[in-house]
């Protein structure tokens, strides 16, 4: 056997999460040559090609395989968004055992198959990846799940919303990159009725982009990247050179 030294270059995956309005979706799509798999229906406004709306799981086994087996000149599948795509998954797992909710199934037993039904959405992904030379864009939203830890108080922490917390943690896991968008709020402080300080929010923010983890922020990254840069996939491309 030989071994290999050195760096692997190779296409990323990347999750993108964050609050809504904050221009995931455009951020993705200043990626090269993309290709929106559009469960959201949210790229309208923008110009990109993109798949038909993906209404059901058929939908998207249709449209992965096409971009797995055909020739094409994408280089960049973008996912719109993770939480619409778990949730058509679970429908077709729902419909497969007759009833209205994955909670439905008998013996506890729904958790874990939408759970696998979701590993096995990012297996394909990363099949298309590694033969297709594609990066990999998972947009998600932005959900504040509440943290107990045993060694201090509990917290409150920016996670990519998902149905489950564990298909949460899968995609993270997954990912090589996850990053967390949000509008940095400036305030200033004047003060108000009968001499008290009051603090407001300025109308004006800017947009930005975590990469690192902290306690209350999901975020990571195997560039070296700074803990924020600008929303902006020109910046995040320095990175990657």
């Amino acid at each position: 056997m030989k071994f290999i030294s050195g760096k692997k270059p190779k296409p990323r995956t990347t999750v993108l999460y964050g609050v809504h309005g904050v221009g995931k979706t455009t951020w993705a799509a200043q990626a090269p040559n993309p290709i929106v798999v559009d469960v959201e229906d949210g790229s309208a406004d923008l110009d990109v090609t993109r798949t038909p709306v993906i209404k059901t799981a058929d939908d998207l086994n249709d449209a992965l395989k096409t971009l797995m087996t055909t020739e094409h000149e994408f280089k960049t599948l973008i996912l719109d968004s993770a939480d619409f795509t778990e949730a058509v998954l679970n429908d077709a797992i729902c419909k497969e055992h007759n009833v209205e909710a994955l909670q439905d199934i008998e013996w506890g037993k729904g958790k874990g198959k939408g759970v696998k039904s979701f590993r096995n959405l990012l297996t394909k992904l990363t099949a298309i990846r590694d033969h297709k030379g594609m990066d990999i864009i998972v947009i998600a939203h932005d959900q504040i799940q509440r943290v107990e830890d045993p060694e201090t108080a509990s917290y409150d922490r920016h996670v990519p919303k998902m149905a489950y917390a564990d298909t949460s943690m899968l995609l993270c896991e997954w990912a090589d990159e996850v990053f967390f968008a949000y509008h940095s709020v400036k305030t200033k402080t004047v003060e108000g009725r009968y001499g008290k300080d009051v603090t407001k929010a300025l109308a004006q923010s800017d947009r930005l982009m975590r990469c690192n983890f902290k306690p209350t922020v999901v975020a990571k990254n195997r560039l070296n990247m700074p803990d924020v840069i600008p929303l902006s996939y020109e910046e995040y491309s320095k990175f990657r050179v």
